[in-house]
């Protein structure tokens, strides 16, 4: 893991790349949270998601390289001083190794300092990401439209400075 990197997927490269992402995003969430549809079915429904958001232009996917493979990646949107943490992934043998610490220390580099607020959703039954959201400062204030997942919210400035005292937790 000495080589890992970052780089905001380009607009272009998005057909040659969500494919692999999905196939990391399958792994986790098959465990996680199962859909009981078969891989084509749930592939294709994510790209039907995702594909339209990446034209937004507040929609970033940054890409998590370890040398030339990518091992994760981050899905976030920045609207009205809001950062929303959409997605993020890693495969499994990447998972606690501290890439979300680098990955966070890279984020505070190309986040507007001005941001305001940071918000996430969270599927209820990943537990692990609850305790990640709860140490970056933010709290459970609803849930999404079908009820399946959390709705956590902070203040951006709070979470820098929970993440920035406390990198050693993440």
């Amino acid at each position: 893991m000495d080589k890992v990197s970052f780089r905001i997927l380009e607009k272009n490269e998005a057909d040659n790349i969500l494919p692999v992402l999905f196939q990391i995003l399958h792994a986790n969430m098959s465990v996680i949270a199962p859909t009981g549809n078969d891989y084509q079915y749930d592939l294709h429904c994510w790209l039907d998601a995702v594909a339209p958001a990446i034209q937004d232009e507040t929609y970033r996917i940054v890409l998590i390289y370890d040398n030339t493979e990518i091992v994760g990646y981050f899905e976030y949107s920045l609207h009205l001083s809001t950062f929303l943490m959409c997605d993020i992934q890693f495969q499994k043998n990447y998972q606690g190794k501290g890439l979300f610490r680098r990955l966070y220390s890279y984020l505070l580099e190309i986040i507007p300092q001005d941001t305001l607020w940071v918000e996430a959703y969270s599927h209820k039954q990943n537990h692990k990401a609850h305790g990640i959201l709860k140490h970056l400062g933010l709290k459970i204030i609803g849930e999404n439209k079908n009820g399946i997942s959390y709705h956590f919210r902070g203040e951006y400035h709070d979470m820098l400075q929970i993440y920035c005292s406390h990198k050693s937790i993440f």
